[in-house]
């Protein structure tokens, strides 16, 4: 049976995948290729992961990442909105690499951009 993702996890897959010490991930360096994998793990977690209907706010996301506040991780989310919205291949090969990986884990996750707000009974809808 697959199982939530948890943000360490989330954070040692991508690690993982794209080859970058965990230490560096989550620290502040701020080369190209450190910051895009930030930004993929940010962007992949807000938009596709839910743990009991807990969302991955960006407060939260940034005591993960060692970050000051949450602004940096915000523009990570920005950023990776933008790449997509301008259909960035690489960017988004490297989201679907990442997804797969977590997939082979068995990592449940949802698309939230097909969640529905609160209905009547305050519950999430699926659709």
């Amino acid at each position: 049976m697959a199982s939530p993702i948890k943000i360490q996890e989330a954070i040692k897959i991508a690690s993982e995948v794209f080859s970058v010490p965990h230490e560096k991930l989550i620290g502040k360096i701020r080369k190209p290729e450190i910051v895009n994998v930030r930004t993929i793990v940010v962007y992949v977690l807000r938009t596709y992961f839910r743990d009991n209907y807990f969302s991955y706010s960006f407060p939260l996301l940034r005591n993960y990442f060692n970050h000051n506040d949450h602004t940096s991780i915000v523009h990570y989310n920005q950023k990776a909105k933008k790449l997509i919205e301008n259909n960035d291949i690489i960017f988004i090969g490297q989201i679907q690499k990442y997804i797969e990986a977590l997939q082979n884990k068995g990592i449940d996750f949802v698309d939230r951009s097909k969640v529905q707000g609160p209905t009547n009974n305050n519950s999430m809808k699926y659709i």
